[in-house]
């Protein structure tokens, strides 16, 4: 098949030379294709389907199908605001998101499978469907991902997935997709989420206390471990659980700056009324940076550890909503 492949764009390109007077009018994605053994070619892509990708050369109208496991890598050229998607999706401002990014995408999600340049703003543009709560769209997706030959996004794919599966009461799914998931702490994660699903309120904490106290360099997982804390928060009955949900999600929002779930996490709080505003500094001064606690999850884990033990324990840590909204500068 590379034999071939090659072939057809070494002729492609002699045809070209022969014919330099002769312009070719072409359609399709513009992008850069590189092959498996490092060789790179300007093209045309016509359509993928069944695990076959179908390009022109540049120049030329014959259509070439190759094996998409023959390809290494797409590079597209789309004109969009990335810094603009950046701030809105770690604002949590996922409507934005999906305002700048979907017109720009669409062409584009039949070759997600494929290592290529947007798939960072294909996964933003999958959360942030999650975000506003269009499961369909979201779920869509994360099966595309599912089959990406990039193996963090085929989890992320299986994750969303799984969580959407665990959400709706489909345990028999979510046990099928969390069966993918080779890794201790996302197999605990899921298995947290899944104990929330089924309103075990104080298991779930008791399995989050775990990933926290013994995984707390686990990049992957940590995020969206400390993110079911606080909704396990919002589930609990123990008084002041609001405040402790919004001062949990405030760690998650700061600690996890430019994740899905630090967005979540900030939309998270907007939800509670807690309204987060970015300092500004003063005339021929720069903004301070923000100091992290020499230990950032000790209150996280001292708060869960009051909760499945006694309420004044847990009241000893909170900070009043109110105060904390007045007062803090992030």
């Amino acid at each position: 098949m590379k034999r071939i492949l090659f072939s057809l764009l070494a002729c492609s390109a002699m045809a070209v030379s022969a014919q330099e007077a002769a312009p070719v009018e072409q359609s399709g994605i513009p992008a850069k294709l590189e092959a498996i053994n490092g060789k790179m070619a300007r093209v045309f892509l016509q359509k993928m389907e069944n695990g076959t990708i179908m390009f022109q050369p540049y120049r030329s109208t014959q259509v070439i199908a190759v094996d998409a496991s023959k390809v290494k890598s797409l590079e597209f050229f789309p004109k969009y605001d990335e810094t603009a998607v950046t701030t809105a999706y770690e604002a949590g401002k996922f409507d934005v998101v999906l305002e700048l990014l979907e017109p720009v995408m669409e062409e584009f999600w039949p070759y997600m499978t494929v290592e290529n340049n947007l798939t960072k703003a294909f996964s933003a543009l999958m959360q942030s469907y999650r975000g506003v709560g269009n499961r369909e769209k979201a779920n869509a997706a994360a099966q595309i991902l599912m089959g990406s030959s990039n193996d963090e996004l085929a989890m992320e794919g299986r994750v969303v997935l799984a969580l959407d599966a665990i959400n709706t009461g489909d345990f028999a799914k979510a046990d099928e997709l969390v069966g993918g998931i080779d890794d201790e702490v996302g197999q605990l994660f899921m298995k947290a989420a899944t104990l929330r699903a089924k309103k075990q309120t104080k298991e779930a904490f008791q399995i989050v206390t775990q990933i926290i106290d013994e995984h707390g360099n686990n990049l992957n997982w940590m995020p969206q471990a400390e993110m079911l804390s606080a909704y396990l928060y919002l589930d609990s009955t123990i008084p002041s659980s609001t405040n402790s949900a919004a001062n949990t999600a405030r760690q998650v929002k700061n600690i996890y700056k430019g994740t899905h779930t630090a967005g979540e996490a900030a939309q998270f709080r907007a939800s509670l009324g807690v309204i987060d505003k970015e300092p500004e500094p003063a005339a021929g001064e720069e903004a301070a940076e923000e100091t992290p606690p020499a230990d950032p999850m000790a209150s996280v884990t001292s708060a869960l550890s009051a909760t499945l033990g006694t309420t004044n324990e847990t009241e000893s840590v909170e900070t009043p909503v109110v105060e904390e909204s007045k007062n803090e500068s992030e």
